[in-house]
Formats: structure tokens, sequence, C-alpha cells
């Protein structure tokens, strides 16, 4: 079945909007995961919006500068987008897990590695954010990294 229409904001019609309504809400049959899978943004287009929000934010860089930065600005992109994802998985996991060895050997709780990815990308994310934002000029730093140290409490909250 073709849910396309979907995607443009199409009005659906009288008779067909329960069973469409049914199937977004209904995440165990194939058209749900169907019409779901269309209105979620994929990866590739949640970091080419953040992107663009980070390349908004320093357009006002010289040209020259911003060539330079281009690249930081696109690993920025997507470890925020990394970072969103993890946060999700960590939530709806947790941080820990129960491992065992061997069957000789008891289960013991150890960090789950998305844990310790997080932790790492947590880190490279703010050190590139911090030398994206030391380009600005002081006026426009204050805010940028108020918004920055907001997003990154929200994710230190996941991991304690």
């Amino acid at each position: 079945m073709n849910f396309e229409f979907l995607r443009t904001g199409a009005e659906v019609s009288f008779c067909a909007r329960p069973i469409f309504e049914a199937a977004l809400q209904d995440p165990g049959t194939n058209r749900g995961k169907v019409v779901k899978n269309m209105t979620e943004k994929t990866k590739e287009q949640k970091v080419k919006t953040e992107r663009n929000k980070l390349k908004k934010i320093f357009k006002s860089l010289d040209p020259k500068a911003m060539q330079v930065l281009d690249g930081l600005i696109d690993n920025c992109a997507w470890m925020r987008i990394q970072l969103e994802d993890l946060r999700a998985d960590l939530d709806e996991n947790g941080t820990t897990e129960l491992f065992q060895q061997s069957e000789k050997v008891d289960p013991y709780p150890r960090e789950r590695p998305e844990a310790a990815q997080y932790i790492k990308i947590s880190k490279n994310y703010e050190s590139g954010i911090r030398a994206l934002v030391s380009n600005l000029p002081k006026e426009q730093q204050a805010s940028t990294l108020d918004d920055f140290q907001a997003f990154m409490a929200r994710g230190r909250q996941v991991i304690q």
C-alpha cells in the first residue's frame, strides 16, 4: 500500500481516516511501521537539518573562515544526531546490563557499550562546539553557549 500522500500532508478521505489513524497507533502492524517510518526523518535528514542550523548560527563569519570550519560543522552535526539516538537508546535500555563471560561465571552488571560511546561522543561534541563558538564575535558567544549547555545538561541526566 502506498502512503506517499501522508508525507505531502494531503488530506485523507473521511472514510479512510480511521484506517490510517489505527495504523499509526498500532505499531504491531506492517501498515503502522510503514506510516511511522514515512513520518520520521531519516538520520541523513536530521544531520542535514542540524548542519543547516549550525551554518545559520555561524553565517556572520568570514567566508574563508567558514571554509575552514565547514568540516567541524559537519562533524558536530553528525555527533549531535548520534548523541540524540544514543540518548534514546539509553533512556529505553538503561546504562548497565547483565554480562556473563561464560556459563561457569555468574552474570554481573557492566556499563553498556552505548553508554561509553555516549560519553566519548559527548566530550568530542563539546570540544567541537567550543572550538566553533570561539570563532564567533564575543556578543554572540554567550547566547550560543547557553543553548549548548542546556543540551548537554539533558544528556548528563541520562548518564547519572
